[in-house]
């Protein structure tokens, strides 16, 4: 009878002490959650920012690079028009 006791006693604490370690398992990946959606939040922001700002950059681009702004520039420093066949077009992918 004795040993039966020790034995349920020991198999309790076996048992306490496995539900300890997954309690705080349990706890840590919580945190590691948490954690990890923080930064795919902050994350998320910073996207937004640099795509709104990606949009920006073309719109302001195709405004330099515009005809009409061109062509006020070569007026205001007064530049003549290039012949048509010296004239080399590059094209940008964005």
């Amino acid at each position: 009878m004795n040993i039966k006791k020790e034995l349920n006693l020991k198999l309790l604490s076996v048992l306490v002490c496995l539900s300890l370690i997954l309690s705080i398992v349990v706890v840590w990946i919580n945190i590691k959650v948490i954690d990890l959606s923080y930064t795919l939040s902050h994350l998320e922001k910073e996207l937004k920012i640099q795509k709104e700002l990606r949009e920006k950059l073309i719109v302001e681009f195709s405004n330099i690079t515009s005809e009409k702004h061109l062509l006020d520039l070569a007026q205001k420093y007064n530049l003549m028009v290039a012949d048509p066949t010296k004239v080399r077009r590059i094209k940008i992918k964005f």
